[in-house]
């Protein structure tokens, strides 16, 4: 959004409630030591001095009443802080007013050893800033606003805020690029869990093939053990009943044996691919 032009006016006419609380919270405040002030219990965003508090209190209520007027609320996060943001969709900008001081004189208090103390004083500029205060990573959208020798910030409102919209704008593109980025991350992951799954799958099929074919190999050699044993046994009672505990070790070993073969049951092997028995969709 492209604002050409927002005027100040040059009187403090039925003012904002923010305008209000931060003009008392001005009233309440004292002079730091660079000749500034804060307000004090809350109000918007601002560091003045004495004499520029009228001007900053004009440039914040024609902001407060611009914004309202154009369906955009300026929101105050913090109960009595005077932390600013413009709510713009589902973005937040803060916005602040900073008036800067200058050194104006360096005198020594004391020297200890290697070391020298300075009484400083400083002198405020007179000179205010318009500032957005918003990270914004890699972006080359314009974030201050000062007082020139030609011009002042009052005439540099409407860039002030044309720029709130681009830094919302990038911040909300940024957010979408943020959730597309992680939704991608998202599903490359699961892409690569899903084909280490199936290969997984692949090879414990094929150790299962090779385990099987083992057991059917062991199964015969078994048998044929047990019938060495069973004519062995044979010939030594000329047919005659066998001694109970080896007829039980004859009836154990043949049931393992069969047990073994993974045949006995007359079910045929099959095959299937793992990706036809897995699907992307359960994997977590």
């Amino acid at each position: 959004m492209i604002i050409s032009e927002i005027k100040v006016k040059k009187n403090l006419t039925k003012p904002h409630p923010l305008t209000v609380k931060t003009r008392d919270g001005l009233k309440r405040s004292s002079t730091d030591e660079y000749g500034m002030k804060k307000p004090w219990g809350g109000g918007f965003d601002l560091r003045v001095s004495k004499n520029n508090e009228r001007r900053a209190l004009l440039i914040i209520d024609t902001l407060c009443k611009w914004f309202e007027k154009n369906g955009y609320k300026i929101y105050q996060p913090f109960p009595e802080s005077i932390t600013t943001e413009v709510i713009i969709g589902d973005e937040s900008i803060r916005i602040k007013i900073e008036e800067k001081s200058k050194l104006t004189a360096k005198t020594v208090r004391e020297t200890w050893s290697n070391y020298t103390f300075y009484d400083r004083e400083y002198t405020p500029t007179e000179k205010l800033s318009l500032i957005i205060d918003n990270y914004c990573w890699e972006c080359s959208i314009r974030k201050v606003w000062n007082d020139g020798k030609k011009s002042k910030v009052e005439e540099k409102l409407g860039e002030f805020v044309s720029a709130i919209f681009e830094h919302a704008k990038n911040k909300h593109e940024r957010k979408l690029r943020e959730v597309a980025e992680a939704l991608e991350r998202e599903k490359q992951r699961k892409l690569q869990k899903y084909q280490d799954t199936c290969e997984a799958l692949e090879k414990q099929m094929l150790e299962d093939l090779i385990s099987q074919s083992d057991n059917s190999n062991k199964s015969r050699e078994l048998l044929a053990y047990i019938d060495e044993v069973k004519s062995l046994a044979q010939r030594q009672y000329n047919d005659e009943y066998y001694p109970i505990e080896l007829r039980a070790w004859i009836i154990w070993a043949e049931n393992y044996a069969k047990e073994l073969n993974p045949l006995t049951k007359g079910i045929l092997p099959s095959y299937k691919k793992a990706t036809e028995i897995l699907n992307l969709e359960d994997i977590k």
